[in-house]
């Protein structure tokens, strides 16, 4: 087993956890959303997230939805407006920022952060987000 292998079943252990924990089953059609989302490195629509899963496991477009928002709710998926449509990815649950390309809609993760210990005089900030927005490697030599 890989250590991304191992990383992938620690996060699903996680996330199935938080699910009981909040009373929720988890459903082979999560299942099979979860399996999508963690097997992708874009951010997806929910309608993207359910045709992926369509394809391994007979899944309602709510259940996808669903998924969506409670993720989101428990801080292991992040909601991203590219292009003026929200897309959604599963991220670390740590502190981070997001590198993301506006043609394929890949997203990375970057830790590095400048603004904690910033002087921000009598406002205090509670949290913040970091959003780059431009083309990835690939899509550069695409475009060329």
């Amino acid at each position: 087993m890989t250590a991304s292998n191992r990383d992938d079943e620690k996060l699903k252990s996680e996330i199935r956890l938080r699910f009981h924990q909040l009373g929720q089953r988890f459903t082979q059609e999560r299942e099979a959303l979860l399996a999508v989302l963690l097997t992708t490195d874009r951010a997806l629509t929910p309608q993207e997230l359910y045709e992926a899963a369509q394809k391994s496991e007979t899944v309602g477009l709510t259940t996808a939805y669903r998924i969506i928002e409670t993720l989101t709710r428990i801080g292991f998926a992040q909601v991203i407006l590219i292009n003026g449509e929200l897309r959604y990815r599963l991220c670390s649950p740590t502190h981070h920022h997001h590198m993301v390309c506006t043609q394929c809609q890949k997203v990375e993760e970057f830790a590095e952060c400048q603004l904690e210990g910033l002087d921000y005089g009598s406002f205090h900030p509670t949290s913040h987000r970091v959003e780059i927005f431009g083309l990835c490697e690939q899509c550069q030599k695409g475009s060329s």
